[in-house]
């Protein structure tokens, strides 16, 4: 039996915990058509709790013409912070800020670029159709 337990938190900057930010759903905010802002809060909690995010929804490599053209996203949970972010089920990630999403290994490099970004742009297909999320770090 594996039992996980949640740790505990400091307060955050201005005195609330990041944790309890990101469950009212204010450390992500829509401010226009695909442009959320999101608190640098949340960004670093989310990379310290990589184990707990990755359950928060499912990807799958997407193939097209039998190469890797990206990664198929679905089981998004409700509340979730892919949800927040404004992911739905059956977005297929191409890029991040330009690099092509074609293998796993790439995705995981990519966490160092995003933790010290100011902006995020992502890439991807709905419903066949491109598109780009765009998330400023605040």
């Amino acid at each position: 039996v594996l039992e996980l337990t949640e740790t505990e938190r400091t307060p955050a900057k201005g005195g609330t915990d990041a944790g309890a930010a990101a469950s009212a759903g204010t450390s992500i905010r829509q401010v226009g058509d695909n442009r959320y802002v999101v608190d640098r809060d949340e960004v670093d909690h989310s990379i310290e709790n990589l184990s707990t995010v990755v359950t928060q929804m499912r990807a799958v490599p997407y193939l097209k013409d039998g190469k890797s053209v990206g990664f198929r996203v679905f089981n998004i949970r409700a509340g979730s912070l892919f949800e927040r972010m404004g992911l739905k089920n059956g977005d297929v990630i191409q890029s991040v800020n330009g690099s092509e999403l074609n293998d796993p290994s790439r995705a995981l490099a990519l966490l160092d670029e995003v933790q010290t970004s100011d902006e995020i742009r992502i890439d991807l297909l709905r419903d066949d159709h491109p598109n780009t999320l765009t998330y400023s770090i605040r």
